[in-house]
């Protein structure tokens, strides 16, 4: 439901006046503006960095090495100081463009670096480096763009997968122990990282952390639901009977917690979500889709009288605790 509608429907509640329905519209409609405004100026950063880049490097061998590092660290300097002024004068935008463009320059410094002075050309380690050294300016910026960039960056360069590699290889052997122990680190994580996020709501960072790990934890409980169904040809039965044991908890959990936050976007992406899990057991398990689709209607049913069941039951308990009252 869009806003209109829903100021609308307050309004006839007479929750709100038509004043302070105008109100709010007003300053929605100046908050989107202002996001549009952002997004524009970001593209228009980007474009003059790579136009910059272009031109440097169409005369790139004419340029002597001291020229090429003073004019790079210059640069650098210029947009740091622009983002230091830009915040004592609170221009919340222009510090988040000049903040952007800093963490760019610093990719772009070490990258410079590495090719004058002949460094290992190791993609990794310039990651990690990029990374650590933007950290400060990650941790300075309060929206969600660059905190959901770098992130990226610091998990391209960290070591992480050579590290992890016996542990895949030990869950692609026990997919349904392997789901549990990531998927559980996953969700301590995204805990973790929203109660820092609610008491400081101003550290984007943290509301970074915890949109990267729950995409994470539901990658985590698909590919694992897909190495289960792997094993299927040898034990369908158990196969199929991990795959509920594993989703189903998962998905129920997930709508819960979504609906008690009072997020009922993402309750309605995880209702939607199950549904397609159990589209696809029923495919995988008959193999058709005349049968699929018989079985899927069946499901449907089923949960419409237990929804209508569930409801006419909650309402009778209700009217008693009344008539006892």
């Amino acid at each position: 439901m869009n806003l209109y509608k829903h100021l609308a429907l307050w309004e006839e509640a007479k929750i709100i006046t038509a004043k302070q329905s105008a109100a709010i519209w007003d300053f929605e409609h100046a908050n989107k503006s202002s996001h549009i405004k952002r997004a524009f100026m970001l593209l228009g950063i980007f474009c003059i960095g790579l136009g910059i880049v272009g031109i440097i490097s169409a005369h790139w061998n004419n340029i002597a090495d001291i020229v090429k590092l003073i004019g790079c660290f210059s640069l650098l300097a210029i947009t740091l100081s622009a983002a230091y002024s830009a915040d004592t004068r609170q221009k919340e935008t222009l510090f988040e463009m000049m903040l952007f463009a800093s963490f760019m320059m610093i990719g772009a410094t070490i990258g410079l670096v590495s090719q004058i002075y002949h460094l290992p050309a190791d993609i990794d380690k310039g990651l990690l480096t990029w990374a650590f050294v933007s950290l400060p300016i990650v941790i300075l910026s309060g929206k969600l763009f660059l905190p959901l960039l770098w992130i990226p960056i610091l998990l391209g360069g960290w070591p992480l997968w050579q590290m992890l590699e016996p542990f895949f290889d030990w869950w692609n052997h026990m997919p349904y122990c392997g789901t549990i122990i990531a998927g559980t680190f996953l969700a301590i994580l995204a805990f973790m990282a929203r109660y820092v996020q609610k008491i400081y709501p101003e550290f984007a960072l943290s509301k970074a952390i915890f949109i990267w790990s729950l995409f994470g934890l539901y990658l985590t409980f698909i590919t694992g639901d897909l190495l289960i169904r792997e094993m299927r040809f040898a034990y369908t039965g158990i196969a199929l009977v991990k795959s509920l044991l594993l989703m189903l908890p998962f998905i129920g959990i997930m709508s819960y917690i979504s609906y008690i936050s009072d997020h009922l976007k993402a309750f309605y992406a995880n209702i939607i979500f199950g549904g397609f899990y159990i589209f696809s057991l029923y495919f995988m398990t008959f193999y058709s889709l005349a049968t699929t689709g018989c079985g899927l209607v069946l499901s449907g049913l089923l949960i419409i009288s237990f929804v209508l069941i569930f409801q006419k039951i909650h309402k009778s308990i209700r009217m008693i605790q009344k008539g006892g009252k």
